[in-house]
């Protein structure tokens, strides 16, 4: 018979899952896309209904950055988007609040 008993060997191994889980956590959370060294553009829309904080900002379906908030200004919905470094828009750039997914997950398209 083993010294160690079953409810102890199940124990560590809890244990051992506990701790991988929370450092993939820290790591997946430091994951920003190098977006805190990116800058920020608010947009205004007239209704950002759906749309979340930290949701998805894409350029030709490729993550660009995040929203980073909503507010409510003048009557229009203020969205502040925050951008990666390396993203460059033109003057004429247009932003418009999509839908994708099964879901209807929203999130910002800027063409």
């Amino acid at each position: 018979m083993s010294s160690v008993s079953s409810e102890a060997k199940v124990g560590l191994f809890v244990l051992a899952g506990l701790i991988i889980l929370g450092y993939m956590s820290f790591q997946v959370g430091k994951q920003t896309f190098g977006l805190k060294n990116g800058y920020t553009l608010d947009v205004a829309f007239d209704n950002a209904a759906g749309l979340d904080q930290d949701a998805s900002v894409q350029i030709a379906g490729v993550e660009v950055g995040r929203v980073e908030s909503i507010s409510l200004r003048e009557g229009k919905a203020l969205v502040r988007l925050r951008l990666g470094a390396n993203v460059r828009l033109e003057k004429d750039a247009v932003a418009a609040i999509k839908t994708h997914g099964v879901l209807g997950e929203k999130y910002v398209e800027l063409y």
